[in-house]
């Protein structure tokens, strides 16, 4: 299941800048807090913290109403997901990051900041695993976290076929073949493909 399914916290009518983005995402989006809409949040990509206005008709007392709503939920949510949100954090940092919160000593905003990063980055990946697998024969490859395409229809005639060439080392290998699965589930290995190659970069 995707993090924005299971958070109370949602976007919709993302605007995403991809030129534009540079050490953080450039988008605008409608936050939406228990299917309720909240505000809207934007970032101009050059690193800084996200900006949260009122919606069209929206009162000051409505908006301050809904951000802090939204920036507690964000709080209890990302706090409670450590391996998400910290998941190099020793135990020690990881205590010391929540007594921060919940002493005021660093602002919850934070922690709103980094649940809206993280949907947007979700969305703009979903957008693009499902670009991939409209166009493609697409499997992950367990071996070694990895994501390969074969550039033909994925057709249940071309899927058939290139399981059955591949029969012997795709079971060697352990291969997902990705066109089949539930998308929620071909998400999981394409985040899992995502992140492994974001920490072989870093490495």
């Amino acid at each position: 299941m995707t993090l924005s399914k299971r958070s109370s916290l949602s976007l919709e009518d993302i605007k995403h800048v991809a030129w534009a983005s540079n050490a953080t995402n450039t988008f605008e989006a409608t936050v939406y807090l228990n299917g309720e809409k909240a505000m809207i949040a934007t970032n101009d990509g050059r690193g800084g913290a996200n900006h949260y206005y009122c919606m069209r008709g929206q009162s000051r007392p409505s908006f301050k109403r809904m951000y802090d709503a939204c920036e507690e939920n964000a709080y209890e949510f990302v706090t409670s997901r450590r391996s998400v949100f910290f998941p190099k954090y020793t135990d020690e940092e990881f205590k010391n990051e929540i007594n921060a919160y919940e002493n005021n000593t660093r602002s919850k905003s934070g922690l709103l900041d980094l649940l809206i990063e993280y949907l947007v980055n979700e969305h703009m990946c979903l957008k693009e695993m499902k670009r991939q697998l409209k166009a493609k024969v697409v499997y992950f490859d367990k071996s070694d976290k990895s994501i390969w395409g074969i550039k033909v229809k994925p057709t249940e005639e071309n899927l058939s076929y290139y399981k059955r060439v591949h029969e012997k080392e795709s079971e060697e290998k352990e291969w997902i073949w990705m066109n089949d699965l539930p998308e929620d589930k071909a998400f999981y290995y394409w985040r899992k493909a995502d992140k492994a190659n974001k920490d072989k970069k870093n490495a």
